[in-house]
């Protein structure tokens, strides 16, 4: 799938390579399917740290009469700790993010977990 960041494919908006949010400045580092590691440095300061996302989309929404295009988004701050996370060094950073990725390649189990019958339990009921 090809990519082009800050423009619309598919008929969404692409989180972009570099950007300035709150007085930061982010710049992706890395990015493989729905994961992504930017770095962070705060304007006219030497603080920085890394931050590791799931990539969050929206399909689109109007508030107030004004229309929000379908968009690839940050995880909200009430998600961060789930969904994206703070590090101090790059290394920390990549181990996150690899983890992540070898999550996303165990499949799924689907369904419930069953329950673990207590079959010393049932072979003491005496039916009637």
């Amino acid at each position: 799938m090809l990519i082009f960041y800050g423009v619309l494919l598919n008929n969404m908006k692409i989180l972009e390579k570099e950007f300035k949010s709150h007085g930061y400045n982010f710049k992706q580092v890395i990015r493989e399917k729905d994961i992504a590691v930017y770095f962070k440095t705060k304007l006219n300061t030497e603080i920085e740290n890394w931050e590791v996302i799931k990539v969050q989309s929206h399909n689109g929404y109007a508030i107030a009469g004004l229309d929000f295009p379908p968009s690839e988004t940050f995880p909200s701050s009430s998600a961060w700790g789930n969904l994206g996370w703070s590090y101090q060094t790059r290394e920390e950073a990549m181990e996150k993010f690899n983890k992540l990725l070898s999550e996303k390649d165990i499949p799924k189990k689907r369904g419930r977990p069953r329950k673990m019958i207590d079959k010393d339990f049932y072979s003491s009921i005496i039916l009637l």
